[in-house]
């Protein structure tokens, strides 16, 4: 194929990819995301500040002889931290989030069940109960498509780069 094929199929393909940009996204400023951003990182559980400080003062007075204090390890000896972390980075690959959220869930439960008594493990499920709840939310909901929206214009902004097309 001639040279001047090639640029106009490409002026074509990034005229189309153009064409699909996600809305309110920057080519030149994309959100991060996993597997597109090698500085992400997951928050933990919660999604910090006064949503944190909130869940904190709920979880204190629903639970005050249980609580921990510490909203990534809220029952003594065990941290739902690597659950959070993982359904952080689920939802931020935009997979099903009915699967993100229950293997949050099971994740948390496995957790509880290192523990060695029965009421132990009892009110240690209902911490997973209370997390899975507030992800399974209408507020959950709309936190999982916005990180969708992330993800989309972070794979979009990526399509850009790699195939040298300009925003």
């Amino acid at each position: 194929m001639p040279q001047g094929d090639l640029e106009l199929d490409k002026a074509k393909f990034c005229q189309n990819l153009k064409s699909k940009k996600p809305s309110s996204c920057s080519a030149s400023n994309p959100p991060s995301v996993p597997g597109f951003d090698p500085s992400w990182e997951p928050n933990g559980c919660g999604t910090g500040g006064l949503a944190n400080w909130i869940a904190d003062k709920i979880l204190s007075s629903a639970y005050t002889d249980s609580y921990s204090g510490e909203i990534n390890a809220p029952f003594a000896g065990v941290s739902f931290l690597a659950a959070c972390n993982a359904h952080d980075r689920c939802w931020g690959l935009a997979a099903d989030k009915d699967q993100c959220d229950l293997a949050f869930r099971q994740t948390m439960d496995a957790a509880c069940s290192g523990l060695s008594t029965t009421s132990g493990i009892n009110n240690c499920l209902g911490f997973s109960g209370i997390y899975h709840g507030a992800v399974t939310s209408d507020l959950g909901n709309s936190n999982y498509e916005d990180s969708v929206s992330d993800f989309n214009c972070a794979a979009w902004a990526a399509d850009m780069e790699e195939n040298g097309c300009q925003s």
